[in-house]
């Protein structure tokens, strides 16, 4: 392989990588965002791109993005007039599946 091949590999990788979406979560396959579906309950995908979208934002307060995570989801029951589990359940929730999620990203 001459230079000017191996350049143009390393160009075309290059392009590659770029083109690709890094913000996609690992094993959701959904980008991290900031407000769960409005039309719908969400699922624990839905609610793990939201918590992962608080924690990015802040990444020193894992509890301040559990916290936001979870009155997003109490948020989305209370406007469908469905009565929730008490607030401090819902945060519970809320760490088992970031727990869950990354108990799974390390093995």
């Amino acid at each position: 392989m001459n230079l000017s091949q191996s350049r143009g590999l390393i160009s075309f990788f290059r392009k590659m990588s770029s083109t690709r979406s890094t913000d996609k979560l690992w094993l959701v396959g959904a980008p991290a965002t900031q407000e769960l579906p409005s039309s719908v309950l969400p699922n624990h995908e839905e609610v793990l791109c939201v918590l992962q979208y608080h924690a990015k934002l802040n990444p020193r307060d894992l509890a301040f993005s559990v916290r936001q995570t979870a009155l997003n989801v109490q948020h989305q029951y209370s406007k469908a007039n469905i009565p929730t589990i008490d607030p401090c359940d819902i945060l519970k929730k809320v760490w088992r599946l970031h727990e869950e999620y990354n108990g799974l990203k390390k093995s």
